[in-house]
């Protein structure tokens, strides 16, 4: 009966690590302050995807311009 409960519990663990492995997976690194964040993500001149912005870094890299036509999407 211990066994079957380890099993169990094993099991179990498993299960809750898998499903939140997928809770991080929408976060990114901004390029520019090294800062993890989630939302809205802005390209740089280069428009590449492993180099993108927060919404703050982007309004600084882009002034006076608008950011929206640079959001990734």
């Amino acid at each position: 009966m211990k066994k079957l409960k380890k099993i169990i519990m094993i099991i179990a663990l498993c299960l809750i690590s898998v499903f939140m492995s997928g809770c991080s997976s929408n976060s990114r690194t901004c390029f520019q302050c090294g800062e993890d964040f989630r939302g809205n993500a802005y390209y740089c001149v280069l428009m590449r995807d492993e180099r993108v912005m927060d919404e703050e870094c982007a309004r600084r890299y882009w002034f006076p311009l608008s950011i929206e036509n640079m959001r990734v999407r």
